[in-house]
């Protein structure tokens, strides 16, 4: 018994070993079964080389033999047909529910009796039955009746039931979330039964402020509400690791800057940076910044500009769309890094500017003042970045950068960033302090932002420019003994 007992596992772990040949696993069990159809085919081609195989096909007791065959099979695969588990109650009561919902039920009955003579004499009737669809409160309470059927069962067994509801927010407006929560108010309160309810931060906010000023439907509807944080830099970091071997903690850095943390834009940030290595063949931060921070501010500036075509203007008040498209012609124009004096010119008048450059409150409406103040400190906020993620030395300036106190934190590019959602005028104020912390600037200076820029390896072209902003080719960066003569 022992034996027997030691060849099933020795068999078993034979079954599960395997060889891995380059990028093909090939497991023993596919080898036997590979060796035992060869055999198959080897003896069969002997029964038909073999002459006394044809004295047996010849027999005149085949058919007989062969028909108590066919009947012993069937025989055997009758032994072991047993019926199918009729479904549970609740699984048919389910489909039963679930069929009154999506179908309505008409039946039709009609009797007609006639005589085939030269005149005809007959009746017609005819009986229609429709199912009414049922009413909120019916369908409510016989929703309530089942589930409690099925929690009963669950909790029997030592189980809960879990409803989840995914993006509620999808719905439309708060005002529709909240709307259909206060419809299925009436559904929770099912002992063993719990809901989990995916909703917007706004919709969330309602339930925070516990009732104050006045209660509304979460206050009444949730039972508690847990708040969903943005990622922390470590764990940005982390889950783009996962995503690619080619992410730095520097690329980590600037995902989660333009991110905020959400971790919907930083995989997109994230697949964005791996695009830009690929197509450029370049790892180099300054230029995977510059490109990315580019690319989502000229879309960003070309939604602010389509919502603000949609304002009233006047001839005072036009200045401010021809900055917009001066700035988005030079994101469109600007190619490389060695050619962005005109566009970093341009951006910082635009996210600098003083307040008396813009038009005044009384010329403009408050619709598109808030527009330009919000595409104005995304611009601010987007200069600041290439400032920080462009210019040489970024470990050696986040030290000297988080020295100077809290804003320089890592962290403070992602609150900046989740700040413009909230206000633009509370985000220029962080960034103002963030920018002091990098000793950045506060008013516009092109020559310090350009010479920074201006200082790396140009993977377009080749060429570099120096201190001075003058463009340097690769037969000019060849040491002068190595260059050859003048024919002049």
């Amino acid at each position: 018994m022992g034996l027997l007992s030691w060849l099933a596992s020795q068999s078993r772990r034979l079954r599960l070993a395997y060889l891995d040949i380059g990028r093909r696993r090939v497991y023993t069990s596919d080898v036997c079964r590979l060796l035992t159809a060869c055999l198959g085919t080897y003896l069969l081609y002997l029964l038909i080389r073999t002459p006394s195989t044809y004295v047996l096909l010849a027999d005149p007791q085949n058919p007989l033999r062969l028909a108590g065959l066919v009947t012993g099979a069937l025989l055997a695969r009758a032994a072991g047909w047993r019926p199918r588990p009729a479904k549970p109650h609740l699984i048919t009561r389910c489909e039963n529910h679930l069929y009154r919902l999506q179908t309505i039920q008409t039946t039709t009955n009609t009797l007609s009796n006639g005589t085939a003579q030269i005149m005809t004499l007959g009746g017609s009737h005819a009986t229609s039955i429709s199912t009414m669809p049922p009413n909120f409160p019916a369908l409510v309470e016989e929703f309530l009746d089942l589930l409690t059927d099925i929690a009963e069962v669950l909790a029997g067994r030592k189980q809960r039931v879990l409803i989840a509801i995914d993006e509620v927010d999808r719905l439309g407006s708060d005002a529709q979330a909240l709307a259909f929560l206060a419809e299925i108010k009436a559904i929770p309160g099912v002992r063993h039964v719990y809901y989990l309810i995916s909703v917007a931060e706004d919709v969330g906010a309602a339930f925070v402020r516990r009732g104050l000023p006045h209660r509304d439907v979460t206050d009444s509807s949730l039972d508690d509400i847990i708040h969903v944080e943005a990622c922390t830099l470590k764990e940005a970091k982390a889950i783009l690791d996962k995503r690619s071997e080619d992410h730095t903690p520097h690329t980590a850095f600037l995902a989660h800057s333009l991110s905020g943390g959400l971790l919907r834009d930083l995989l997109r940030y994230g697949l964005q940076i791996e695009e830009i290595q690929a197509k450029t063949l370049t790892h180099e931060l300054a230029h995977l910044a510059r490109e990315l921070i580019l690319e989502e501010l000229s879309e960003t500036l070309a939604g602010f500009r389509t919502l603000l075509s949609k304002q009233q203007w006047t001839q005072d008040t036009s200045g401010i769309l021809s900055d917009f498209r001066m700035l988005c012609r030079h994101l469109k124009a600007s190619r490389c890094g060695c050619s962005d004096g005109p566009l970093l010119h341009a951006l910082e008048h635009f996210a600098l500017q003083p307040p008396g450059a813009q038009p005044s409150h009384s010329g403009i409406t408050d619709n598109a003042r808030q527009l330009i103040d919000e595409a104005a400190a995304y611009s601010y906020f987007s200069l600041t970045l290439l400032e920080i993620f462009t210019a040489p030395g970024l470990d050696r300036r986040s030290e000297n950068a988080l020295a100077q106190g809290s804003y320089g934190a890592y962290e403070r590019l992602a609150e900046a960033r989740l700040e413009l959602g909230i206000s633009p005028y509370s985000a220029r104020s962080l960034i103002t302090h963030i920018r002091k912390a990098w000793s950045l600037n506060d008013s516009p200076n092109i020559h310090i932002l350009g010479t920074a820029q201006r200082q790396w390896f140009c993977p377009l072209h080749g060429s570099q420019s120096d201190a001075f902003g003058r463009r340097r080719t690769r037969e000019d960066r060849v040491p002068r003994s190595d260059r050859p003569p003048s024919t002049d």
